[in-house]
C-alpha cells in the first residue's frame, strides 16, 4: 500500500513531502471481506489527503540536520595473543559492527585495549568477585584518557562471553562512573541468555540479541546527540519499540523490545566488509575474518547462538572482501608487490569453514590462488564425509580433501578439527555425530595428502570411566605413531560447562550441577530462575 501526501498536489506550498505509503490497485482488489475495514481506512485516508492537508513546513525553512553520533569500540578486546603480531588485528564480529556503521554520519573512536587473561589453561576470574583495573582491561588509563577526550559519547559497544561475564560487568561500572554514554552490549551469551544478561548486567543499558550489524544502525540514530542523564523520552522509546531481539534500560524506565527475537541477517553477502579503518598495525599479522555464522550440528557442551542455523557468505562475496582488503593493502604498503606475506595471512574464525563441502572447495582454490594463506581455521569431523540427508555416511569428500594440500596453510600451523574425543562412547555423550572409525579414517586422508592436523579434545568429563580414558589414549597413540607429528593432539583448556548449554541442564537434571567445578555463581535474590 503506497500512498505519497504531496501538499503541494492540494495547493500548499512546495515542501517536503509527508509520510509515505503504498497503495496497490491489484490489492486492494484481492483483499477479501474480512478487511473491509483496513479497505476504509485506507480510501478515508486517501480522501483526507486530498482536501484536508496542512503544510508541513514553510518553503524558506530548512529542516535541521539530525545530531551526528559518537560511538567508542574496543577493536580486538578478545585477542588471545596479546603481545604477538595479531594483538591489533581487527575482531571479525567488530569488523561487521564498524562496517556497517561506516557508511553513516557517525563518529568513531577506536581503543586497543583488550581483556588480560588470555591463556585459555588459566582458571577465569570469579564473576562476582569485584576486579581492579588491570584484571579486566590491559590499558585501562588508555579507556579512562579517552573517556575524559570524548565526554560527548553516545554509544560504548561491548561484546560479552561467557568467561569474560566478571570483567566485563566491571569493565561498565568503569565506564559507568566516568561516561554518560549508553552501553550497549551483544555476543554470545546476551543472545543466547539475554534475561541472565539484563538482570546481572545492571550497567548495561542496552541488551542486543543475534547479529548486531542488523540493529544496531538503528540503536545509533536512537542516541544521537543523547546520554543517559537525558533519559529515554516518548519519541525514543517509541522508535526503540520498533526495534526486535533487543532489552533497554535507561534509569527506571526498561522496555522489552520483542526479545523474543533474534537478530538475523538472512543474506550474508549483504554485509559487506569496510576495510577503510585498517592501518599497517592492523594488517601486520594479516587479517580476521568470519565468513559464516552458526552451526548444523548440536554439541553437548557447545553454547553457540545457532545451533542447527548455519549461514554463510557466498564464494564471490568472500573474494569481494578479499579484493577490498588486497586494495587496502596497497594503500598501506604502496604496491602489491610491496604486500608483506604475513599480511596476506587469515584467521577464519567460522565455528565450521567446511559446513558446505562445494563452498568450502571454492573458496580454498581461490584464496590459493590469490596468494592468501590460513593462518587459522577450523572445522569438524562430519563435514568431510558425504551426507545423505542429516546421516553422516562412511564415504570421504575427496573433491573437498583434494582442495585442502598444504600450500593453503601457513608453514607448520595445522588445520584444526574439533574432533573432541576419540572414544565412542565419550563422542556420544558429547552429542557428536561420528565416531571413532571416522576419525581414523578423515586423519589417514589428511596424512595421505600432507596435511597438518591439530585436533582438539575433551578429556574427560563427569561420566569419563577409566576404560573411556584408556580408549582415547590407545587410539591417539596409535594414530601418532602412524601419522608422525603432523597428527597432533591439541593441549586440553580450562572448561567448564557453560550456562547456556545441554551439558550444564543435563547436569541440572541430575542434580549435579552445584557440585561441578565452578567459577562462581550469580543470583538474583527471591528470583532462582535468574541464578
Amino acid at each position: 500500500i503506497r500512498i505519497v501526501v504531496d501538499p503541494a498536489a492540494a495547493g500548499g506550498p512546495k515542501c517536503e513531502p509527508g509520510p509515505t505509503f503504498t497503495l496497490s490497485p491489484k490489492l486492494l482488489r484481492r483483499m477479501n471481506r474480512s478487511m473491509a475495514h483496513l479497505r476504509a481506512a485506507v480510501f478515508a485516508l486517501v480522501e483526507a489527503s486530498r482536501t484536508h492537508l496542512t503544510p508541513v513546513c514553510q518553503p524558506e525553512q530548512a529542516l535541521a540536520p539530525p545530531p551526528r553520533a559518537k560511538v567508542l569500540f574496543f577493536k580486538n578486546i578478545f585477542t588471545k595473543d596479546v603481545g604477538g603480531a595479531d594483538a591489533l588485528q581487527v575482531n571479525p564480529g567488530v569488523h561487521y559492527l564498524l562496517s556497517c556503521l561506516c557508511a553513516r554520519d557517525v563518529q568513531l573512536v577506536l581503543l586497543d585495549g583488550k581483556l588480560p587473561l588470555q591463556d585459555v589453561c588459566e582458571e577465569p576470574p570469579l564473576p562476582d568477585a569485584s576486579l581492579a583495573p588491570e584484571q579486566f582491561l590491559t590499558d585501562p588509563a588508555e579507556l579512562d584518557s579517552a573517556l575524559a577526550r570524548h565526554p560527548d559519547l553516545n554509544l560504548i559497544c561491548l561484546t560479552l562471553l561467557e568467561r569474560s561475564f566478571g570483567q566485563i560487568r566491571e569493565l561498565c561500572r568503569f565506564i559507568r562512573r566516568r561516561s554518560k554514554a549508553f552501553i550497549v552490549v551483544g555476543g554470545v551469551f546476551p543472545t543466547v541468555t539475554p534475561e541472565h544478561t539484563f538482570v546481572h548486567l545492571a550497567e548495561a543499558n542496552f541488551i542486543v540479541r543475534g547479529d548486531g550489524e542488523r540493529i544496531l544502525p538503528a540503536i545509533v540514530d536512537a542516541v544521537a546527540g543523547k546520554t543517559i542523564d537525558v533519559g529515554l523520552d516518548d519519541p525514543t522509546a517509541t522508535a526503540l519499540g520498533r526495534l526486535e531481539g533487543l532489552f533497554v534500560r535507561c534509569g527506571s524506565r526498561s522496555l522489552s523490545c520483542r526479545s523474543g527475537q533474534v537478530n538475523r541477517v538472512a543474506n550474508l553477502d549483504e554485509s559487506p566488509l569496510d576495510f577503510s579503518m585498517l592501518d599497517d598495525k592492523n594488517v601486520a599479522g594479516g587479517l580476521s575474518i568470519s565468513t559464516s555464522r552458526g552451526c548444523i550440528y548440536c554439541c553437548h557442551f557447545c553454547s553457540v547462538m545457532d545451533k542447527n542455523l548455519w549461514r554463510g557468505k557466498s564464494a564471490d562475496a568472500v573474494m569481494r572482501d578479499l579484493a577490498a582488503y588486497e586494495a587496502r593493502l596497497v594503500g598501506i604498503y604502496g604496491s602489491t608487490e610491496a604486500i608483506p606475506e604475513e599480511a596476506r595471512h587469515l584467521q577464519i574464525w567460522d565455528d565450521d569453514f567446511f559446513v558446505q563441502p562445494e563452498r568450502a572447495t571454492e573458496l580454498i582454490r581461490r584464496m590459493t590462488a590469490r596468494g592468501f594463506k590460513a593462518a587459522f581455521i577450523q572445522g569438524t569431523v562430519s563435514s568431510f564425509f558425504v551426507k545423505d540427508g542429516p546421516r553422516v555416511t562412511r564415504q570421504l569428500n575427496e573433491e573437498l580433501l583434494d582442495a585442502l594440500s598444504p600450500e593453503l596453510l601457513v608453514h607448520r600451523v595445522g588445520l584444526k578439527l574439533g574432533t573432541e574425543n576419540f572414544c565412542d562412547r565419550e563422542l556420544k555423550r558429547l552429542g557428536k555425530p561420528y565416531d571413532a572409525a571416522r576419525i581414523r579414517q578423515l586423519v589417514f586422508a589428511l596424512a595421505e595428502r600432507g596435511v597438518r592436523q591439530e585436533h582438539f579434545r575433551i578429556l574427560c568429563n563427569r561420566q569419563t570411566t577409566l576404560d573411556d580414558l584408556l580408549d582415547n589414549f590407545e587410539l591417539m597413540t596409535e594414530l601418532r605413531w602412524a601419522v608422525g607429528p603432523d597428527f597432533f593432539v591439541l593441549a586440553p583448556s580450562w572448561l567448564i560447562n557453560l550456562f547456556p548449554t545441554a551439558l550444564y541442564r543435563a547436569c541440572q537434571i541430575r542434580g549435579t550441577d552445584l557440585d561441578q567445578p565452578t567459577v562462581g555463581a550469580l543470583r538474583a535474590q527471591g528470583h532462582d530462575e535468574f541464578d
